[in-house]
């Protein structure tokens, strides 16, 4: 491609994961040969895990220097994972420089998994830098898997510093797995601030794998906060190895779900949550025909042994009624375990539905 054609490109994604020797010179080189290349760009990712020679100036200094028009950048992500060097104080400064300039950014995504040494004192720096700078914000992504060092007070902090940011949002994607220290009353924290953006919110994700000590006073917390979603559109549900969580709570947890008319997409990941079992399973057994738009659907219940193929077989056939609209159905149960490759064949060949839909036992 011709120089002159790039100031046309509308995203941007630049990874440099593990590249040691980048340094804050090297992001100099490459504006000094390429500056004002990217007239219109839209969506920029940057990648920088384990880039341990970069610093927050360079950072700046780079995304300032490739970007001439200050206003066409709505979409940015940023990936810090496995930058122990980097504090979420000068996580702070990169975005309050770059928000100087930048201020159309409709879409946050912030990566800093694997940090063995975040503190809620940084994500404290973070979430204040986002509520004071990111006006026009709709999206919010923030990954902090695998940050063991978390504890409850970083999901009051982040609930409390992003309040307002919070209350307009219209995409939610926090990923909080294998964050072990984490317990229900950080959960409430968080679905507390959450459901003052009911009405405008149609995406919400959550991501708590590994949480083992969030148990049914979070759920049932949850539960109670699912109501004021009436636009929510796409649903993803991850509470994998939480194993606290009992069969009563996780029933009214999937018959709150099920009262989102709107749902076009629903995850639910149950797995190893082996006290779930079938009377668990019933509200998505009996009601999910109620989700009329619903095109794509995953449910996992790996782990939970007393869910059984007859109660499978139930869901599968309520599903059948939709397969009209119904476009990708994902189910992962440990019975389908039993079946032979090709029992399981059969099986799925007997199912009635039509030659769109994808159907995967994982």
């Amino acid at each position: 491609m011709k120089t002159h054609q790039w100031k046309h490109i509308p995203r941007l994604n630049l990874r440099f994961s593990y590249c040691r020797l980048i340094t804050d010179k090297s992001f100099e080189a490459i504006v000094e040969h390429q500056s004002r290349l990217f007239h219109n760009l839209k969506s920029l990712v940057l990648g920088l895990e384990g880039c341990i020679g970069v610093s927050s100036k360079g950072i700046v200094f780079l995304i300032n220097g490739l970007i001439k028009n200050k206003h066409s950048l709505q979409q940015l992500t940023l990936d810090f994972s496995m930058r122990s060097s980097i504090k979420g104080e000068e996580i702070q400064n990169i975005l309050n420089d770059l928000t100087k300039n930048f201020k159309n950014i409709q879409s946050l995504n912030l990566a800093l998994t694997q940090r063995t040494n975040f503190s809620h004192i940084d994500i404290g720096y973070i979430s204040s830098a986002i509520n004071l700078n990111f006006i026009n914000l709709t999206e919010l992504h923030l990954n902090f898997a695998k940050c063991p060092e978390i504890l409850d007070e970083a999901l009051e902090d982040l609930s409390n510093d992003t309040f307002s940011v919070l209350n307009r949002l219209k995409n939610i994607s926090l990923n909080f797995s294998f964050c072990t220290l984490i317990t229900d009353k950080g959960l409430k924290a968080l679905i507390s601030t959450i459901n003052f953006s009911g009405k405008s919110l149609k995406s919400l994700n959550l991501s708590f794998t590994g949480c083992s000590r969030i148990s049914d006073r979070g759920i049932n917390f949850l539960t109670k906060h699912m109501s004021p979603f009436k636009n929510l559109q796409h649903l993803n549900l991850n509470f994998y190895e939480c194993y606290l969580i009992t069969n009563d709570c996780a029933k009214k947890l999937y018959d709150s779900v099920l009262q989102n008319q709107k749902l076009q997409s629903l995850s639910l990941d149950f797995s190893w949550c082996d006290k779930i079992t079938n009377d668990g399973l019933q509200p998505l057994v009996n009601d999910i025909i109620n989700l009329k738009l619903l095109q794509i659907i995953s449910l996992k219940f790996y782990g939970c042994p007393d869910i059984s193929f007859e109660e499978v077989t139930k869901l599968i056939d309520n599903l059948s009624q939709q397969f009209n609209h119904i476009k990708q159905v994902t189910l992962n149960f440990d019975c389908f375990d039993e079946m032979e490759e090709e029992e399981l064949i059969n099986f799925k060949n007997t199912l009635d539905y039509s030659q769109n839909i994808q159907l995967n036992f994982d």
